[in-house]
């Protein structure tokens, strides 16, 4: 989540630049967000292909529940929104109104970077209550 959502993502919409865009120079941005975070996702879950076993989300649950259902949910939700991105992602960053808002486009980015934010303080909160400490880069 840190890092998809972070270096991915937010350093191209906040800066607008299109050459930090992730997959600069083939436009392929919005579909390699949609597969990095589905792998996120397989991995808690533990999904490989047709297989479903047993995954983090499953050892998160067995101390608490609500933070691996919360985790779950903010993952699809951040997929959701990568989904909603129209048109190439160097087109998105720059959606804005006629009044200078953010449009269409950078609201489903700003929604999944915060998704993939609030993921990633579910996981350290997850890790507390295993017993680890988890530290992200700044």
């Amino acid at each position: 989540g840190a890092e998809l959502a972070q270096e991915r993502m937010s350093v191209a919409y906040n800066q607008r630049d299109q050459e930090n865009e992730h997959s600069c120079f083939s436009d392929n941005t919005v579909a390699d967000l949609h597969n990095n975070a589905v792998s996120v996702q397989n991995v808690f879950l533990g999904k490989y292909g047709d297989s479903d076993g047993p995954g983090l989300d499953d050892l998160i649950a067995k101390v608490d529940t609500s933070i691996a259902k919360d985790m779950t949910d903010k993952l699809q939700l951040a997929i959701d929104e990568i989904d909603a991105i129209e048109g190439p992602f160097d087109q998105a960053i720059l959606d804005f109104t006629e009044d200078g808002e953010d449009g269409p486009n950078r609201r489903h980015i700003a929604s999944a970077i915060s998704l993939l934010k609030a993921f990633q303080e579910n996981c350290s909160a997850a890790a507390t209550k295993l017993g680890l400490e988890l530290t992200f880069p700044e």
